[in-house]
C-alpha cells in the first residue's frame, strides 16, 4: 500500500517532521550524518573487537560512538514529538505512543538503550553482557531500510511467490532428510579426521540432525569433505546428480523474485530504468563549424579518415608502451637496456599522453562520449584513464626536483593503467559503465540488502563461534569473520564445524542468504544483456 504524503503545516512540530525526513538543507544533511554513521558505528564495532586496535585507539572509537549516540537521540526525541505528522500515525489516537511501539522506533531504543544504562549503572548486568547487547547497534543498518527499500521487500517476495517456493521447497526438504539420513548411514563408523581439528567422520555423521548441517552444505554444491568411506561416495554423486539442483531451486526462486519487486517498487515510485534512446542526448548545434576544437575532434575520431591512421598508430604506442612498463620491473631487462633508456622513453611517453589529454580536452564540446563538454570528459572514465596516464611520472619529476623524499614505486606501478588508454579504440569499461547507470536503482537495493546479510551473518558467527576451538580462531574478531563469512556467501565453505547456533546460521545462508547476497550480480548480468540490446537497436537505427 502507498502512503499518500501531504504537505506538512508549518508549525513547531511540523517542522521537526520535516528535517528529520531530510527535507531542506539542514534536513539533508541531517540524513546524510546518519547515513554515514550507521556505517561508521558498524565499522567501529568491528575495529574494537581487535585488542591491537582498539587499545590503540579506544578514545576515537568511543568518540564515534558517543557522536552517533547523540545523533541516533536526537533523531529518536524529535521522531517522537512530531509523531503526529508522520502518515502512518496521522489521525489516528496516541501517535506518539504508536511511535514508540513501532520497529524503527524499537530499534533506536535498542541501539541507544544500552550505552545510556552503562553509564549510568557501571559494572552492573549491562556490563557484563556488554559485547552481545553492543552487537545490537548493527540493528542501525535497518534504519537505512527508509531510505533504501531493501528488508522491507522480503515478505512481498515470500508472498509472491509462496506457491513455487513451497512445492521447490518440500522437494528439497524431501531430498535433504534422505541424503543426511544416508549419510547418516555411510559415515557413522568412518573414524577418518580430514582436517587437522581433531574432528572425525563419525562424529560429524554421528545421527540424523549432526548430519543436516553438513548434508545441505553438500546439497549447496560445495564439497569441504571429501575423504568419505566408499557408500558415502556412492551418496555424494546421487547427490550430484540428481539433488544439488534441487536443491538451490528455492533460492533461486528467492533471489529472482527481490529483483522483481525491486523493480516494481522502483517504477511505483516513477524511477524505472530508461533506455539508451531515452537517454540520447542530442548534439549542439555548432558541430562541424570548422573551429580548432571540431578539426581536433576529427583527428581523434575513428569515423574520419586521418582518425583511423590515428587510431592505429595509438594503438601501437600504447601496446609497445605498456610491454615497457613490465619489462622495466624485471632486474636483468633492465641491467641490459640500462635505465637511462627507459628513463628517455617514459619522457617521451608521459608528454605524448599529456599532450593526447590537452587535445581531447579541446575537442570535449565536440565529443558525444563527453556529453559535448570539458567537465564530462574530465568525469568520465576516459578522462580519468587519460589523467592517470602521464599524471605519475610528472608527480615523480616535480618532487625530484624539489627534494621531496618518496618512494614512487606505487606510481609506477599505476603506469600500467596505461593500457586502460585501449578504451578509446574498443568499448569495455564504458559499457560496464553503462550497465551500472542502467541497473543503479536495482544495484542499491540488492546490494544493501547484501551488506545487511554479510554483516549480520558475520557478527552472528563472532557471537557463536569465537569461543569454537574447531574452528581454528576463523572468529575471533569481527574483521576475521567478515573475511570468512564473506567467502562463505560466495558458495566456498572454508569452516563448517560450527557450534550448533553456528551450524543454525549456517543453514540459513545455504537456504536463502547465499541467493539473496548474489543478487546484485544477477542484475548486472540482466543489465548487461539489456545494454547489448540496445546498442544494438542504436547502431541499427544508424545503419537505416
Amino acid at each position: 500500500e502507498v502512503i499518500k504524503t501531504e504537505p506538512t503545516p508549518d508549525t513547531f512540530t511540523g517542522r521537526m517532521w520535516d528535517f528529520v525526513e531530510g527535507r531542506g538543507t539542514l534536513g539533508s544533511w541531517f540524513q546524510t550524518t546518519e547515513f554515514y554513521l550507521v556505517f561508521g558505528t558498524v565499522a567501529v564495532e568491528a575495529l574494537s573487537t581487535v585488542p591491537s586496535i582498539s587499545k590503540e585507539n579506544s578514545a576515537w572509537l568511543e568518540g564515534v560512538e558517543f557522536a552517533s549516540v547523540c545523533v541516533f537521540s536526537i533523531e529518536y526525541c524529535l521522531r517522537f514529538l512530531s509523531a503526529g505528522h508522520d502518515p502512518i500515525f496521522k489521525g489516528k489516537s496516541v501517535p506518539r505512543l504508536r511511535y514508540m511501539l513501532s520497529f524503527y522506533a524499537i530499534v533506536d531504543v535498542l541501539t541507544i538503550a544500552p550505552y545510556f544504562w552503562t553509564m549510568l549503572y557501571p559494572g552492573g548486568k549491562v556490563d557484563q553482557y556488554d559485547e552481545a547487547l553492543r552487537m545490537l547497534r548493527l540493528l542501525r543498518l535497518l534504519k537505512m531500510d527508509k531510505i533504501i527499500p531493501s528488508v522491507t521487500l522480503i515478505d512481498d517476495v515470500f508472498r509472491n511467490n509462496a506457491v513455487p517456493l513451497g512445492v521447490t521447497g518440500f522437494a528439497a526438504c524431501v531430498f535433504w532428510v534422505i541424503f543426511s539420513t544416508l549419510m547418516w548411514m555411510a559415515e557413522d563408523g568412518d573414524k577418518v579426521v580430514p582436517g587437522d581439528n581433531g574432528i572425525s567422520q563419525a562424529q560429524r555423521f554421528q545421527d540424523v540432525p549432526s548430519a543436516m548441517p553438513y548434508t545441505l552444505i553438500l546439497l549447496s554444491g560445495d564439497y569441504p569433505l571429501l575423504d568419505f568411506t566408499f557408500w558415502g561416495q556412492v551418496t555424494c554423486f546421487f547427490m550430484c546428480l540428481f539433488a544439488v539442483s534441487v536443491v538451490s531451486i528455492p533460492s533461486s526462486i528467492i533471489a529472482s523474485g527481490f529483483t522483481s519487486v525491486a523493480l516494481a517498487q522502483r517504477k511505483k515510485q516513477g524511477k524505472s530504468r530508461k533506455t539508451a534512446k531515452e537517454q540520447k542526448q542530442e548534439p549542439p548545434p555548432y558541430l562541424n563549424d570548422g573551429s580548432v576544437g571540431a578539426e581536433v575532434h576529427s583527428l581523434l575520431s575513428p569515423d574520419d579518415d586521418r582518425g583511423i591512421w590515428f587510431d592505429r598508430l595509438m594503438l601501437a604506442f600504447i601496446a609497445t608502451n605498456v610491454l615497457a612498463v613490465v619489462a622495466e620491473s624485471d632486474q636483468e631487462i633492465r641491467k641490459s637496456i640500462g635505465d637511462t633508456m627507459f628513463a628517455h622513453y617514459e619522457e617521451i611517453t608521459a608528454t605524448v599522453y599529456l599532450i593526447l589529454y590537452a587535445l581531447r580536452l579541446v575537442a570535449a564540446p565536440y565529443d558525444k562520449r563527453a556529453g559535448y563538454s570539458v567537465w564530462g570528459y574530465l568525469s568520465s572514465f576516459f578522462g580519468m584513464a587519460d589523467f592517470l596516464a602521464f599524471a605519475p611520472f610528472f608527480a615523480e619529476f616535480a618532487c625530484g626536483h624539489y627534494g621531496i623524499q618518496y618512494d614512487f614505486a606505487l606510481p609506477r606501478v599505476i603506469r600500467l593503467l596505461r593500457v586502460l588508454q585501449l578504451e578509446h579504440y574498443t568499448e569495455a569499461f564504458t559499457l560496464l559503465d553503462d550497465v551500472f547507470r542502467a541497473c543503479k536503482e536495482t544495484l542499491i537495493a540488492t546490494s544493501y540488502l547484501a551488506v545487511i546479510i554479510w554483516v549480520g551473518a558475520a557478527y552472528m558467527f563472532f557471537l557463536t563461534e569465537k569461543n569454537n576451538p574447531a574452528v581454528g580462531g576463523a572468529f575471533d574478531n569481527i574483521p576475521n569473520s567478515l573475511y570468512y563469512t564473506a567467502i562463505f556467501l560466495s558458495g566456498e565453505w572454508g569452516q563448517i564445524d560450527f557450534t550448533p547456533l553456528g551450524k543454525g546460521l549456517c543453514m540459513v545462508l545455504v537456504v536463502a542468504g547465499i541467493g539473496l547476497y548474489s543478487i546484485p550480480v544477477g542484475a548486472l548480468f540482466d543489465a548487461f544483456g539489456e545494454v547489448l540490446g540496445d546498442e544494438d537497436e542504436e547502431d541499427k537505427d544508424k545503419k537505416d
